[in-house]
């Protein structure tokens, strides 16, 4: 007998990549447009990376800024 069924939506039943991308755009807005551009395309080109990652790459490598894990986590709420 089956007890669990468990749904793997994330790019197997929809893709959610465009949906990222809007929340990206969302959540950082009040930057330069340049810059989350660079930002969605390193997004796209590793779509597995956790929101995590792509945070702390979009501060460290495209603003040159240090952020601690409080400030991303900030950014994911």
């Amino acid at each position: 007998m089956i007890s669990n069924i468990l749904w793997d939506f994330d790019g197997v039943i929809i893709d959610s990549l465009a949906i990222r991308d809007y929340g990206f755009r969302e959540i950082f807005r009040s930057f330069d447009n340049e810059d989350i551009e660079k930002l969605i395309k390193y997004h796209n080109l590793n779509g597995g990376l956790s929101r995590f990652h792509k945070i702390n790459y979009f501060f460290n490598t495209i603003l040159k800024q240090e952020i601690g894990r409080n400030e991303i986590w900030q950014y994911t709420e």
